[in-house]
């Protein structure tokens, strides 16, 4: 298990992950509908890439496959932090979670922020991020929710 930057080759396999990630959460959290309209079936490959290269999320490496990704912008937001669901429950996501924390403090940050799914909510409740709003957001004309949330950092 290692964590590295991202490099334009590691595209394909983080919008699978992605893709794989939202389409394995159960019917009862999100809806097939919802699931399409959070990660369609289809991704604009330029359009993808040229987010990556802006948000150069970590990338968590098994075996040098992709088990899961984390976005961290300059201002403490996590963008995305996703797990291929074959790796789930290894602590893939805790160990990307733990370490952007590490580089959001040597970079000097004060705080986190993300926009949490009601699945991923309860994950990071379990790391001190607290409850700031619900959310409700639209996505090809169906409605999703998420919570804003946020972590302060000891500087």
């Amino acid at each position: 298990m290692k964590i590295v930057e991202y490099t334009p080759q590691h595209s394909a396999e983080v919008a699978d992950v992605l893709y794989a990630a939202v389409h394995a959460i159960q019917e009862d959290l999100y809806s097939q509908a919802q699931r399409k309209a959070w990660a369609a079936s289809i991704i604009d490959n330029n359009k993808w890439k040229k987010r990556l290269l802006i948000s150069k999320p970590y990338l968590l490496l098994i075996d040098n496959k992709i088990a899961g990704f984390i976005e961290l912008d300059s201002k403490g937001y996590i963008g995305c932090l996703y797990v291929a669901p074959t790796m789930q429950r290894r602590g893939v996501a805790s160990s990307l979670l733990r370490y952007i924390c590490i580089v959001a403090v040597e970079a000097g940050l004060k705080r986190l922020t993300v926009h949490a799914s009601l699945v991923a909510k309860p994950f990071f409740e379990k790391f001190y991020f607290e409850v700031e709003a619900e959310n409700k957001v639209m996505r090809e004309g169906i409605e999703l929710t998420n919570y804003s949330m946020y972590k302060s950092l000891s500087v």
